[in-house]
């Protein structure tokens, strides 16, 4: 029923009409069901195509307007469609581990959508003290809800929005119970079926959940939208936590639901992963330096998380789910001889990161994840042209003001600010109180010119090559064994 029959009969409310499913239900005749029953699968169909647009959509937006780095997300595209808002939000907030609201604009213009979160965050109390303010109408319960607001106090939602997150007592944490411990020798089908026994399952009676401790995993298959393998004689199967071969020799724990699964006539008992715990590799070689770049599933197994900015302290503790006892700032040179260490932002420049190598860490992670730059690239010469066009045609405004044109530039808001920061140092812009005035008959200067841009510009350079040479030379480089510097490095 959860599966299979209420997404069709949700789907009739969500883009047509509620009393589809109504007939439907009703039907006293197998052709009139029938009839109803293709029109609804047509719009759960086509429910499905808007989710994964959407979805993709919302993923573009998050990543060209820098907003990755933001404790929460509201994301806005009057093109969405409004039956789809609460589905997008609960995928992006399992995937982003962000609290999410998801908004488009109905036929009347009032922007409108559904929000979602996750344990620990109570999202009603976060949004409520703002209806009537950045909200227009407000309604929902801790994890989920629906809202209206406006288009000009969209950009103050998103600010209260995340300013409620910092406010709370505590980031969210992913918390998974399970109901015992077993072993892939000890189940069948027939503790499938005992444990049918115990059903249907629900909010109120969830499925049992059995942890596995140091699994053996073999005969690894990637899927179209995960993998399978075997873990001794039973096959499991995975769908959201992105596991490949790189990842299995540091899986140490799994948390399971048993299945059953009918391949060409045969049915076997099968485990579906909840959730996995990673830990040192206890086959692998402890090797000293360890190149986690490209592994968004594995943090380092770490005594201390380094940062060398610390600007990047809140989005490390929510990304990551760390605590802040746990981060250590490259600043403040702690004596971490013979710990575990994991190197999680971009230093700045290559000074930064020898000073932190030349200490005799037992282990080294290096990760390179988080950065302050403005977007995931420098902004072209064309972005320069048309902030300040824009800048011309808006002049007096307050920097946030500017900021608020992202999307209508079709930028992030922090190349938006960095580009204005670029003008005021090359003495284009004044600031008279806290406004951005053009100044009259400003020199003509190439954006090299502006110190402030030749600094970013390398900082770009040098985040670049530490996320893009391959692990063997980051290895080798950083065991002290590349002569003349990472520029050399090829």
């Amino acid at each position: 029923v959860g599966f299979s029959i209420a997404p069709r009969l949700n789907a009739c409310g969500r883009l047509a009409d509620a009393s589809l499913a109504v007939r439907l239900l009703l039907a006293e005749s197998p052709g009139e069901a029938q009839e109803l029953a293709d029109q609804i699968e047509k719009l759960n169909n086509e429910r499905k195509d808007l989710t994964q647009a959407t979805m993709q959509a919302a993923e573009a937006q998050i990543k060209s307007r820098g907003y990755q780095k933001e404790a929460t997300l509201t994301l806005y595209d009057p093109a969405w469609h409004e039956g789809v808002m609460g589905l997008v939000a609960n995928k992006i907030v399992e995937k982003y581990h962000k609290p999410t609201l998801m908004l488009t604009k109905n036929e009347a213009g009032l922007v409108k959508g559904s929000g979602r979160s996750s344990q620990g965050f109570n999202l009603f109390n976060a949004l409520k003290p703002f209806e009537g303010k950045s909200i227009t109408q407000f309604g929902g319960h801790d994890f989920a809800c629906g809202l209206s607001t406006t288009e000009e106090n969209l950009n103050q939602l998103r600010r209260d929005f995340n300013q409620s997150y910092k406010a709370g007592e505590k980031a969210p944490e992913k918390v998974q119970e399970y109901d015992g411990t077993i072993s892939p020798l000890d189940v069948d089908l027939t503790s499938v079926y005992d444990l049918a026994q115990a059903g249907p399952f629900g909010t109120d009676n969830p499925q049992p959940v059995f942890l596995l401790d140091r699994p053996q995993i073999s005969n690894f298959r990637p899927m179209r939208k995960g993998c399978s393998f075997m873990v001794g004689p039973v096959r499991a199967v995975d769908f959201d936590h992105g596991l490949n071969q790189t990842v299995l020799p540091y899986l140490r724990q799994m948390l399971v639901k048993l299945a059953s699964n009918t391949f060409k006539g045969k049915t076997n008992v099968q485990f579906r992963i909840v959730d996995l715990h990673y830990g040192q590799s206890l086959y692998a070689p402890a090797a000293r330096i360890v190149d986690f770049r490209g592994q968004e599933n594995l943090l380092g197994f770490a005594d201390k998380y380094l940062l060398f900015d610390e600007r990047n302290l809140s989005q490390a503790m929510n990304h990551f789910g760390i605590t802040k006892e746990q981060i250590s700032l490259a600043k403040d040179n702690e004596d971490l001889s013979q710990q575990v260490v994991s190197v999680l932002d971009v230093p700045a420049n290559e000074a930064q990161l020898n000073f932190v190598l030349a200490k005799p860490y037992r282990q080294l992670y290096l990760r390179f994840q988080l950065d302050q730059l403005p977007g995931e690239t420098l902004p072209s010469r064309g972005n320069f042209g048309l902030v300040w066009q824009y800048f011309l045609a808006h002049p007096g405004l307050k920097p946030n003001d500017y900021m608020q044109a992202a999307g209508q530039l079709g930028m992030d808001p922090d190349s938006i600010m960095f580009i204005l920061r670029v003008f005021f140092t090359l003495d284009f812009v004044k600031m008279e109180e806290d406004r951005l005035l053009p100044k009259p008959s400003p020199t003509k200067k190439s954006l090299d010119d502006s110190a402030y841009y030749r600094s970013v510009k390398a900082e770009y350079a040098f985040a670049n090559k530490l996320r893009t040479i391959s692990s063997d030379e980051l290895i080798r480089y950083a065991s002290g064994l590349a002569n003349g510097g990472l520029q050399n490095v090829n």
